[in-house]
């Protein structure tokens, strides 16, 4: 507005700008609306047991189980899968920084299940990526994307799910949980900037104790 106003003192239109006093505003962003619980469940249920969607199934389960962004799950390789710990290195997330995030149980069970059974049959030999497409190699964001868009109108969802959706809803379900901002912060590899900018340092142990204890998925987990 000022620089619409300013162009119209420049051009001679007006002698003064009425909107040079107004302070600086931006929009809060809006968020997505998240799904309930149950609604993430019907999505999980609806990829098929084939091995497209013993793949996929896979890579759901990341998304919500461990709040990845999209970059983060399509730049995923097999070497990046630390099972025996439950957690996964994110190398050169958001910022370029590398960070340690925790695998769930049900997230776990279907990434084996996807190693054993779909991607033997997916990857072309030599192939690091995780994930991959029928054509052996990396799967793209459109697979993604095409996919969530197809089994969230299998599951007769109404709320719109994108990747970023199911990120949200991780952090949302951890928060009703009981999980603190500083460990969501962690888990999503955020960095809020403030004034003082004092992070307290949390062991990653304590970060996969309170993703166990918060996160709905971890509701069945077993020794």
């Amino acid at each position: 507005m000022r620089s619409f106003f300013a162009y119209l003192v420049k051009s001679g239109r007006l002698l003064a700008n009425p909107a040079s006093e107004l302070s600086n505003f931006r929009s809060q962003k809006k968020l997505p609306r998240v799904p309930s619980y149950e609604e993430v469940l019907r999505l999980l249920a609806a990829a098929a047991s084939n091995a497209k969607g013993i793949r996929d199934r896979a890579w759901m389960e990341l998304l919500y189980g461990s709040g990845l962004r999209l970059s983060e799950l399509l730049g995923l390789n097999v070497t990046d899968l630390c099972l025996d710990e439950d957690l996964i290195h994110i190398r050169l997330g958001k910022g370029s920084k590398d960070r340690f995030v925790p695998l769930t149980p049900e997230a776990k069970k279907a990434v084996k299940t996807y190693l054993k059974t779909s991607r033997p049959q997916l990857a072309r030999q030599g192939e690091p990526a995780l994930f991959v497409s029928p054509l052996g190699r990396r799967m793209s964001r459109y697979t993604v994307s095409d996919g969530l868009h197809h089994y969230a109108k299998k599951a007769e969802l109404k709320v719109r799910i994108t990747p970023h959706v199911l990120r949200h809803s991780c952090a949302t379900h951890l928060l009703k949980n009981g999980a603190s901002l500083r460990h969501i912060q962690l888990l999503l590899g955020h960095e809020y900037l403030s004034t003082t900018q004092i992070y307290t340092r949390v062991e990653i142990t304590d970060l996969r104790d309170v993703v166990r204890r918060c996160h709905p998925r971890e509701k069945f987990y077993e020794d």
